[in-house]
């Protein structure tokens, strides 16, 4: 029934109007970025500084890491359309068939591997206008730096840290082929968003279909930043809370540890809900029989 739910998920026309509205967004807000940075770079020619090379997408892409965060609060329209959208004939279906604890966990794994995967395609799309309206090259003072292990500006010291994780990944032709790196990076927190939407759905389906969109939104906003103040302010020096873009760093060794972690914290408190709501529900069912 995997298969079935997602086959419903592609057929629903909000589902591609959904993706589109997300990509228009992201790539329109990388452009007005690559925008302001081609016009403060003619303002600098207009003030006598020489320009030879138009600006490096690696150190724009890095400055504007924010809105990848507003990447997750644009997947809950996606989400939100998939809970809207019901369907007679599959709701049918999985009465006839029976097992609705079965269905239940097959529809929250569906929603959130599409969601998963259309986070990774708003955040490649963004991702690819940087790259492809700037210079794909690595900046060759941030390079020099490196080669000569000096880290004299602030900013570009912040990617030559040699805590950077997967430091010769993002290094390799010269650190000209940074745009793998980053999307490498898109790739694993959008495996991250799976798991998370899968602790989200789980608890929003223990309430009633008519209240599932509003439980939907709150829990999502409230969770996401809930998590995050928690891991960073409780559980500061247990674990550290994964980010999408910055802060790419070691965190004393306990940063790739926070990749493994929380994929497990969110499936393991997800299957928690799922089995306590039907445990609840087993329990009102014998009584209601009785």
């Amino acid at each position: 029934m995997l298969k079935e739910n997602l086959r419903l998920i592609f057929k629903n026309k909000m589902t591609w109007l959904i993706l589109l509205l997300v990509v228009a967004i992201i790539v329109s807000f990388s452009l007005s970025k690559v925008f302001n940075e081609y016009r403060a770079f003619e303002k600098g020619i207009y003030d006598s500084r020489i320009v030879i090379k138009k600006p490096f997408a690696v150190d724009v892409f890095s400055q504007n890491e924010d809105v990848f965060a507003g990447v997750l609060i644009l997947t809950v329209p996606i989400g939100l359309a998939f809970f809207v959208f019901k369907s007679d004939s599959y709701d049918n279906t999985c009465m006839i068939r029976g097992c609705i604890l079965k269905q239940k966990i097959y529809r929250i794994i569906a929603i959130s591997l599409v969601t998963g995967l259309f986070f990774f395609i708003a955040y490649f799309m963004g991702l690819l206008t940087f790259y492809l309206t700037l210079n794909p090259n690595m900046n060759v003072v941030a390079y020099d730096q490196h080669f000569n292990n000096v880290n004299i500006d602030y900013y570009i010291g912040r990617y030559t840290s040699d805590n950077l994780m997967l430091k010769s990944l993002f290094w390799m032709n010269k650190g000209n082929s940074t745009f793998f790196y980053f999307l490498i990076w898109g790739f694993l927190y959008s495996l991250l968003m799976i798991t998370f939407m899968f602790l989200i759905c789980s608890f929003t389906m223990c309430f009633s279909n008519h209240a599932q969109v509003i439980v939907f939104i709150i829990s999502y906003y409230v969770i996401s930043f809930g998590f995050s103040y928690f891991y960073d302010n409780i559980f500061d020096l247990i674990i550290q809370m994964p980010t999408l873009l910055y802060e790419h760093n070691e965190y004393n060794n306990m940063f790739l540890k926070s990749w493994l972690l929380h994929p497990v914290i969110n499936t393991s408190l997800a299957i928690l809900l799922i089995g306590i709501d039907s445990g609840i529900k087993r329990i009102f069912r014998k009584i209601n029989n009785v």
